[in-house]
């Protein structure tokens, strides 16, 4: 049974590489740094029309991948994300921003910033960068450019 299954998914991913490799916007996205075929396909089927969403804000509020805002009175804080729209689209940014931390030294310094040196806020920080390489996606397919590799932060020059 399960031989037979593995040469079911075989099938399948044959299908699916066949079906990426004529996609324009599957292989635009291909060109990040540790965006694979999947998440390139799962990214297009998702967001489909990219110029259906206005801000970075909205892409990032329809994957789930933003803060929920709890409010009562005068308290305001920040809770969790909100976990709405496609899970599989989120699971698979969570999981490649993992890889894009280790390959990426833009997303390295991203996520030290974020996390602020704290082994405790580190998934905080994986978070966050999944949500950032969703809006870099987004605007990868919104203008039709390929990846770009993002230099170091500009130092600030003491006078």
């Amino acid at each position: 049974l399960l031989e037979a299954l593995n040469a079911q998914v075989a099938v399948m991913e044959k299908k699916l590489d066949e079906l990426g490799e004529a996609d324009a916007p599957t292989q635009l996205l291909r060109t990040a740094n540790g965006v694979g075929p999947r998440l390139a396909e799962a990214v297009v089927c998702s967001l489909d029309d990219p110029k259906r969403f206005r801000s970075a804000a909205e892409v990032s509020s329809y994957a789930g991948l933003t803060p929920r805002l709890i409010e009562s009175g005068t308290m305001s804080r920040v809770g969790r994300i909100t976990r709405r729209g496609p899970s599989l689209l989120r699971g698979m940014l969570i999981e490649v921003a993992w890889i894009v931390w280790r390959k990426n030294a833009w997303a390295k310094s991203f996520v030290a910033r974020v996390s602020r040196g704290m082994k405790s806020r580190k998934k905080i920080a994986i978070v966050a960068l999944a949500r950032r390489l969703l809006v870099k996606l987004w605007a990868m397919l919104r203008t039709n450019t390929p990846w770009r590799e993002l230099g170091p932060p500009p130092t600030q020059a003491v006078t």
